[in-house]
């Protein structure tokens, strides 16, 4: 039995050149908008005075959006675009679904889960934040392909961009404690896993050594996934 992969495949590098990036077109004013309500928080809150933890993780975030419009201003063109238009879906839909966690009805949680979510959402960024600043100008959200990356994070697993983001949802998750924040902590990680196996394709597809290297490494946890 063969699988068809269906990819858009730019004809030469001229052409790829040519044709405007519609995802940096978007991206780039959303997340600015982004980092200046991050640091607008962070001032009108005074996190630095009333919670360091709190602060951390505002800066850290703040980090993550400067780094996401970094690589999208140095990124280079796609060798090759899955047409599959569901993982495009879940990829944008998985990407932004942290924002999700804050709406959700609150249970009860005492200090001790407090504490765990604070750990799971400074190690989830502060790994993200190592992810794609590896990843560079390799980083898109849709199912792409650019070049292989296999240093920093990158040799240990194939997605940790996606791992640092499930990780950091843990704690998202531990801090509303109830059933629909494990809810969507699990569609979470279903999307994530989900536009991972067509993002591969695409990779196999446009980049002839990523055969070689999806053998020598996991998808998400060394050893295990």
């Amino acid at each position: 039995m063969t699988t068809t992969i269906s990819v858009s495949v730019p004809a030469t590098q001229d052409s790829r050149r040519r044709r405007p990036d519609i995802g940096r077109l978007l991206m780039v004013p959303f997340v600015t908008a982004l980092l200046i309500a991050n640091a607008a928080r962070v001032v009108t809150t005074g996190m630095v005075d009333l919670d360091p933890v709190a602060f951390a993780g505002a800066a850290l975030t703040a980090a993550f959006y400067a780094l996401v419009l970094w690589a999208y201003a140095r990124r280079s063109p796609a060798r090759a675009t899955s047409r599959h238009w569901p993982s495009h879906v879940a990829a944008v839909v998985a990407s932004w679904s942290v924002f999700a966690f804050p709406l959700l009805p609150h249970g009860h949680r005492g200090q001790g889960v407090g504490i765990a979510a604070d750990v799971f959402l400074l190690a989830g960024s502060a790994w993200s934040l190592w992810s794609l600043r590896t990843l560079g100008r390799s980083f898109s959200v849709l199912a792409q392909a650019r070049s292989l990356v296999s240093s920093g994070p990158y040799r240990l697993v194939r997605h940790p961009l996606y791992l640092g983001e499930i990780v950091g949802a843990v704690g998202l998750a531990l801090n509303v404690l109830s059933w629909w924040s494990i809810v969507t902590w699990t569609v979470l990680v279903g999307l994530q896993l989900y536009r991972s196996v067509y993002e591969e394709r695409v990779l196999a597809a446009a980049i002839p050594e990523y055969g070689a290297y999806q053998s020598s490494t996991r998808r998400l946890l060394p050893g295990l996934v």
